[in-house]
């Protein structure tokens, strides 16, 4: 299984706009398509290190983020694609990669029940995790990347993901989410 980052930029955009782009994050594989150049930019910047599926391996998740007609690309539009099809109302073509980082988060939410889930930022060291449970916006995120540069393995920021009858934590690394003053506060 290459590294992303080997694919080469046409074999990349391509794969991207035909949604042949497996992924792998933790224990998932996101097949991704999108046909928008900041949302090309930002997986092959922010997934270069991530593991690519192989051929006819199960696809847990399609997932896209995409103009779908010459009206949304006028109107600076944009929708996430859930297996085809769009769970939520079109959002600024802007917003675009946000948002496909946010609907992967839903994918794992509202899709699987293998695992006891907590919306908690979650690291480790070893051999100890701490569970860091919080609403949206209390800090979980930036919490969770001070203790990743203080020597701490970042396991999620969104999702603790806990195997039924176990005191195990299931990794789920991606890019961390940040967002509204975080991001002033980290400039």
């Amino acid at each position: 299984m290459p590294l992303l980052r080997q694919l080469a930029a046409d074999d990349f955009r391509q794969r991207l706009a035909h949604g042949k782009l497996p992924i792998r994050v933790g224990p998932y594989i996101y097949n991704v398509q999108s046909n928008l150049p900041t949302v090309a930019a930002g997986i092959a910047t922010l997934y270069g290190d991530f593991r690519i599926g192989d051929p006819g391996e199960f696809v847990d998740y399609n997932v896209g983020i995409v103009h779908s007609g010459l009206l949304q690309r006028i109107r600076g539009k944009a929708e996430f694609l859930f297996d085809k099809r769009s769970p939520f109302d079109t959002i600024p073509a802007g917003q675009a990669y946000a948002f496909l980082e946010w609907g992967m988060n839903w994918c794992v939410s509202a899709h699987n029940n293998e695992y006891l889930k907590l919306h908690a930022a979650a690291v480790s060291r070893h051999n100890t995790a701490i569970i860091m449970p919080g609403t949206p916006g209390a800090g979980k995120s930036t919490l969770c990347a001070a203790l990743g540069l203080s020597g701490w393995r970042i396991l999620s920021d969104e999702h603790a993901m806990l195997p039924p009858n176990t005191t195990e934590i299931i990794p789920l690394c991606r890019p961390e989410s940040r967002k509204n003053e975080t991001i002033e506060a980290r400039k």
